[in-house]
């Protein structure tokens, strides 16, 4: 997880934190740092939520806090949301579009022949 966030540094991304803000809504915060036991994260929500907005100069309302994965229900960021559409529109792509050399065979053709109703060789009954 640690190496999907890294490209992520100093940019904001959406986190759910049901245990700190008390509901499993996400908010938008800014990734500071990542340790092998979770993320520092800094944003306005963070200071409401400890009641520092109110009592600090506006330039002081950001606050930087450190957060155990185990507290984390989940993290949204946007490239994430730009590389699952792409995925998705290629794969939506190759299933509309045949693939270079082949064709599709009609239904009553299999493997280069035709299929005729022919009674099977004597040879090739199977024992019940």
């Amino acid at each position: 997880m640690t190496s999907t966030l890294a490209h992520c540094l100093k940019k904001s991304i959406l986190v759910s934190m049901p245990s700190f803000f008390g509901d499993e809504q996400p908010r938008a915060c800014t990734l500071i740092d990542i340790e092998p036991f979770g993320l520092w994260l800094a944003g306005e929500d963070l200071a409401k939520r400890v009641h520092l907005a109110d009592t600090r100069p506006v330039w002081l309302t950001t606050v930087t806090a450190f957060f155990p994965f185990s507290q984390i229900a989940y993290v949204l960021v946007n490239t994430q949301f730009a590389s699952l559409a792409q995925s998705a529109a290629a794969a939506d792509d190759r299933k509309d579009s045949p693939r270079e050399g082949t064709r599709e065979k009609p239904s009553g053709e299999r493997h280069g022949h035709k299929s005729e109703n022919k009674p099977p060789h004597k040879g090739s009954q199977t024992k019940r």
